[in-house]
């Protein structure tokens, strides 16, 4: 194998190490509809996923961390989150925020090789495919893996090099992945690793410990990010950060509201979240331009490599 074959590999890793079912925003419930309707293909064989319990790690997790991380460790918190993903899945002015930030450093770019780790089943994916970019995806769960080859994505197959292994990627996207990686500083440096000299990574991740409640629990988040922090993160994987923001400001005070007076198991109602990003988000969004040095519900960073 070759060593960009091997970063893949270790890259793969920090992913697999995830608790189960846990796919950073993609649901995997019901893979045949979602692979039947993006391929029109037959589906047999892709098992119809439901959503268990599984344990997540104890507590909260000091990020930056040099030293070679664990697998996860099981806790007694059971895993009950899928309706929180799906949810967030039907976002649809959010999810479009971050591809048009995808699409704004691939204009210059472009072709670039790029690679969306974490894809899930594909959201993200999707929504670039729509604008004439295809993705390779970077994906440790099979029946993913096999919804993204039903819909024609390049998987990587981190048990063996793929075509043009040598090349590196000319963007990296991660949304919501690195607050569920404990040594979320090795993950990043194998982020760093597959990037071709001049190629941009950005990472988009929940923001403020003060922020951090039952939902970041129930979903597995091992910690939010401040807005330096992260920077340091990218920093010492040896990338230069070139934008840093923090991201939708009413979404910082609707998360307060939700952490003081939402209900203790985590749970998000759909209807809420559905006004939220139809008539909120749009307003939050275009507010960040005056708060984004100082406070939001989430951190987007952009960092490329010399």
């Amino acid at each position: 194998m070759s060593r960009f074959g091997s970063i893949v590999g270790h890259a793969a890793e920090c992913l697999r190490r995830l608790p189960v079912n846990i796919h950073y925003g993609r649901h995997r419930t019901s893979a045949r509809v979602i692979a039947a309707q993006a391929a029109a293909i037959p589906v047999r064989g892709i098992a119809e996923e439901k959503c268990t319990a599984v344990n997540l790690p104890q507590g909260r997790q000091r990020t930056g961390d040099r030293r070679r991380g664990r697998p996860v460790t099981m806790s007694d918190f059971a895993y009950t989150g899928c309706d929180n993903l799906e949810a967030m899945a039907a976002a649809v002015n959010y999810n479009t925020f971050l591809i048009d930030t995808v699409g704004r450093h691939l204009e210059a770019r472009s072709p670039a090789r790029v690679l969306d780790f974490g894809a899930g089943s594909g959201t993200y994916a999707d929504m670039l495919a729509a604008r004439q970019i295809a993705p390779e995806c970077l994906e440790p769960d099979q029946d993913l893996r096999e919804i993204l080859r039903a819909k024609g994505y390049q998987v990587l197959d981190h048990d063996r090099e793929t075509a043009r292994d040598d090349e590196g990627y000319g963007l990296i996207y991660t949304f919501n992945v690195l607050e569920h990686i404990k040594n979320d500083q090795a993950a990043s440096e194998q982020l760093a690793a597959l990037l071709r000299p001049g190629g941009t990574l950005v990472v988009y991740v929940p923001a403020l410990e003060v922020l951090f409640t039952a939902m970041d629990t129930k979903v597995g988040h091992y910690r939010r990010y401040r807005r330096t922090q992260l920077n340091r993160i990218l920093r010492n994987a040896g990338l230069e950060i070139v934008e840093s923001r923090y991201c939708d400001p009413l979404g910082f005070f609707a998360t307060l509201a939700y952490k003081m007076l939402g209900p203790g198991d985590g749970t998000i109602n759909p209807r809420s979240l559905e006004f939220y990003d139809r008539l909120v988000f749009p307003v939050s969004r275009a507010l960040q331009i005056l708060t984004s040095k100082f406070f939001g519900k989430n951190v987007l960073v952009v960092a490329t490599k010399a």
